[in-house]
Order: structure tokens, then sequence, then C-alpha cells
């Protein structure tokens, strides 16, 4: 009897001193196991492909630049005509630039590029060949939206008023 009590307190002891070294419990595991697949499901995709976020990027870069032209044209003031070019059959795009009735000349891009540039490959533009020339108050002289579409997706507008965003018009 007096060896039974022993080990009852002795393992009474071993089970509180084991209390926290406890394990994960299979909720646990089971339910990280499943985020982690959500996460594989989701993220892994979006890494294979980089014609997705080539189309984002040259998106991106098309705004910024329509932005400049606007920005290019009301800083001229008038007897300058600043077109936002978009060749697709080229695959390129940029800011030209004409004084008075003189032949159109490219300009550089804010980081010092010199335009055109060319789209990222596997990446087009809808329509072919847009071109949007802006005034001194940075308004479109065709005074109507363009809606550009990357790859079939529309992914810029440029309003009436020159403003450029993402989506269409």
């Amino acid at each position: 009897m007096l060896h039974e009590a022993c080990n009852t307190r002795f393992a009474v002891r071993e089970r509180k001193a084991n209390m926290g070294a406890r394990g994960f419990t299979l909720t646990e595991l089971v339910v990280i196991i499943i985020l982690i697949g959500i996460l594989a499901a989701v993220v892994v995709p979006r890494l294979q492909t980089r014609g997705a976020y080539d189309e984002r990027v040259l998106a991106d870069e098309l705004i910024s630049t329509a932005r400049h032209a606007q920005q290019i044209a009301m800083m001229r003031g008038s007897g300058f005509t600043v077109r936002l070019t978009l060749d697709d059959g080229n695959a390129r795009y940029g800011i030209e630039l004409r004084q008075g009735n003189g032949a159109w000349q490219w300009l550089n891009h804010a980081d010092g590029t010199a335009f055109p540039i060319a789209y990222p490959a596997g990446v087009s533009t809808a329509p072919a060949l847009v071109q949007v020339s802006y005034n001194a108050l940075g308004h479109t002289l065709a005074n109507t939206a363009r809606t550009v579409s990357i790859n079939g997706s529309p992914a810029l507008c440029i309003e009436a008023t020159g403003y450029a965003h993402a989506g269409s018009c």
C-alpha cells in the first residue's frame, strides 16, 4: 500500500512537471496545415507567371507617363503640343513634343531614359495606336476620354480633362 502511494505521488509530480512541455493539439496542427495550403494556393500561382506582373508594371508606367505628358504640356504653355504615343505595332510608348507646326521629337523619360521605351515581352495594348495630345491647360485636344487595354483588359483611362487613372473610362 505504501508502495502504491509513492508511485501515485511520483506520477502526479511527473505530470505537473511535463505540463509546460506539452505539444500542439491535433486541432492546432490541422488549422496550421490548412492555412499553409491556402497561402500556397494563392501565392504560388502569382509567383510563377511574370505576364501579370509585366501587365501591371506597364499599366503603372503608362499612367505615370500620361500624367508626365500632361504636366509638360502645362509647363510649356501655348506654342507647344505634347503628345503621348502608345504604339502597339512597334511595342513602344513615349512622349513627343512639337513646337508650332514643326516636327515631332521624342522627349526623355523622367528617369533620363530616352523615349520611346519598349513594352515588356508578351504585353500588348489596344487600340493598336493611341496618340493623345495635350494643350496648355492639360486637357486632351480631342476632348474625349480614351480607354487603353493591356492584353485585353481595360488598364488605363485618359479623361477628356487629361487626367489619367487605372481602369476604364
